[in-house]
This record gives structure tokens, C-alpha cells and sequence, in this order.
């Protein structure tokens, strides 16, 4: 990631945390760093196309709806949204997903309640402004290939629209 780019993150609200993780985690050379630049170049692409961002990388309180940056210590997380615009809430997926027909465990955990934020039966606060929905869905995929079956899934399940290979 450029100087500039970091910047143009930085101005947004927790644009600034996911610089700072991603510098922590630059000489891992982990998957990990490699999912939050995933995520960071998402948030960039969301900006390039005049998207109107409202927050990246944000936990969910799971009793207020409130959205937390950084540090959530002592907060019961609810879960945690990638990118959200006014008009896109959309989440980021590395890793191996070419022979999963549904999602499972912590992924399917997570699908579950960002499908209700997406539907409006959790309502999201950012500074105590209510946040309303977007009106798109997206799971986007690091991989250029997943399992039909999956991307099938998603789209019967709610999901507004499935990325590969970005």
C-alpha cells in the first residue's frame, strides 16, 4: 500500500486502525496481512468509485449496535463488517473456499448477523447516529475460483451480489 493510499484510508473512520493493523502486520508476511490488505484495497476501490463510505473494519457491539475501531476489550462483539458505504456492506474472504458448498462455524456465525443488519432487525450506531441499511449485500472473494454451489448459496440466502479474484 502507497503513502497516499494510507492516507485516503485515514480519512475515514476506522481507515486509520487498518492502516496501523496492517503495519503491525507487514513483516509477518501472514495470510492475515494479506487478508487485511484485501479489505484495505476494498475500502480503496469503494472510495475510486465515489462510493459514500461510512466506516471500514468496524466491530459491532453485540448490546448497543454501536461500532467500535481498535481496540474492543471488555466489549461482547456482535460481529465485524469489512467495508460499509451508504450504499454496500460488503465482506471480505480469503483463504480456500473452492470445495465449500455453504458457509460454516465462525463464517456462517458471522453471514448470519450481518443478514440481519442487511435486513434492518439490528440497527448499527456510528458517533450515537443510527446507520441505515445499505442497499447491497456483497461477500467478496480473494480467490479468482469458489465452489458454484457456494456462490449459489449465498445469492439463495440473501446476499445481493458474490466478487471473485480481487
Amino acid at each position: 500500500m502507497t503513502e497516499d493510499e494510507a492516507k485516503t484510508l485515514s480519512l475515514h473512520p476506522g481507515g486509520k486502525e487498518l492502516v496501523t493493523k496492517l503495519a503491525h502486520l507487514q513483516g509477518a508476511g501472514s495470510s492475515k496481512y494479506q487478508n487485511e490488505l484485501a479489505e484495505a484495497k476494498t475500502a480503496l476501490d469503494a472510495i475510486k468509485r465515489g462510493q459514500n463510505v461510512i466506516f471500514f473494519g468496524g466491530s459491532v457491539s453485540k448490546s448497543t449496535g454501536n461500532i467500535h475501531f481498535g481496540t474492543t476489550e471488555g466489549i461482547q462483539m456482535l460481529t465485524e463488517i469489512d467495508v460499509f458505504t451508504q450504499e454496500e456492506m460488503i465482506e471480505v474472504k480469503g483463504g480456500d473456499y473452492l470445495d465449500k458448498k455453504k458457509l460454516s462455524d465462525r463464517d456462517m456465525t458471522q453471514f448470519t448477523n450481518q443478514k440481519r443488519i442487511f435486513e434492518g432487525k439490528i440497527l448499527l450506531y456510528l458517533n450515537g447516529n443510527k446507520i441505515p441499511p445499505p442497499k447491497k449485500w456483497i461477500y467478496q472473494f480473494k480467490a479468482k475460483e469458489i465452489d458454484p454451489r457456494l456462490k449459489n448459496w449465498l445469492l439463495a440466502k440473501g446476499v445481493t451480489e458474490v466478487r471473485t479474484g480481487r
